[in-house]
């Protein structure tokens, strides 16, 4: 069997800064062994079929992303997809970062190139734990996360979730560039000390525990690219609302957020977010839900 090592560049983190996030990478080098490619995968059924960027794939990246995502979940030292396309391979990836926020315990991925039959890809996630460890963290996410949710119902308003969800994160957490994970998850629900991915994975997480649609956004603050941010698009009434809980922390004064971050519209975070992603993301351009209009009438 004839195989290609592949050296890639991922981008493995983003390193933050007060006014957004810069991202660093890291170059990942992989021996594969040599085995019947295959018996290395099957037909994997898709648990995604309710989010938002796994809708705007084609087939072939759908059937990519469901491969990818249940190595993922599954702890699989390697996954042999059944694409021969590299682009394929990425864009499923991306859209798995895009769609779930509470994969904590990966981050980045690698790949190789064999032949067999053709060339087939080998997908290799890039996990930061082991399967032990990440079950003893999840035990406690699930209990931070009980604690987090004791003011708020799955039963209430979509506004007053969102609403609620951004001031408790924005209560709670302190952002950091020294805080611990702060890649993901942990940092927020844990340590409490994040930077920008850690806040938007998390607000994604949070949101699916209330039935709230969400899709993680990598983007920028500025238009030239210079310094890189993530935020959410939040789905309420409806309708999709743009949200960042990191500059609504940061900026927040007297101990209040500031909630122009909050349920806002493209129009209102144009003058500091910059898409920077390869999806078509969907437009908001609803007012019901924001925060002037709901405090206006007091209606929640």
């Amino acid at each position: 069997m004839n195989e290609k090592i592949i050296k890639v560049l991922l981008a493995a983190a983003f390193m933050c800064c007060i006014a957004g996030c810069s991202y660093s990478s890291r170059e990942i080098s992989v021996l594969v062994e040599s085995a019947d490619a295959s018996a290395d995968y099957s037909d994997t059924q898709s648990i995604s079929e309710d989010r938002y960027v796994y809708n705007l794939l084609n087939e072939d990246e759908k059937k990519a992303y469901d491969e990818e995502l249940n190595a993922i979940l599954e702890f699989e030292e390697k996954a042999v997809l059944s694409t021969d396309d590299e682009e394929v391979m990425k864009r499923a990836y991306d859209a798995i970062m895009c769609d779930y926020g509470g994969l904590f315990w990966i981050n980045g991925y690698s790949y190789s190139k064999r032949s067999y039959e053709g060339a087939l890809l080998v997908f290799y996630p890039g996990y930061i734990m082991s399967e032990d460890e990440a079950g003893k963290y999840q035990a406690k996410v699930d209990e931070a996360v009980d604690v987090f949710l004791q003011g708020v119902s799955v039963t209430d308003s979509d506004y007053y979730k969102a609403k609620y969800v951004f001031e408790e994160l924005a209560k709670t957490t302190e952002y950091s560039e020294d805080a611990d994970q702060n890649q993901n998850i942990l940092s927020v629900l844990l340590y409490h000390k994040s930077v920008c991915y850690g806040y938007a994975r998390a607000a994604h997480y949070i949101f699916y525990q209330l039935n709230i649609p969400s899709i993680i956004v990598l983007g920028s603050t500025k238009e030239s690219g210079e310094i890189n941010h993530a935020w959410n698009l939040v789905k309420l009434d409806g309708e999709y609302y743009c949200m960042d809980v990191t500059l609504g922390d940061v900026n927040g004064t007297d101990g209040a957020p500031d909630y122009s971050y909050m349920c806002a519209t493209d129009e209102g975070f144009s003058p500091d977010h910059f898409y920077s992603g390869e999806f078509d993301l969907p437009e908001c351009t609803e007012t019901a839900d924001s925060y002037k209009e709901r405090e206006a009438s007091n209606v929640q």
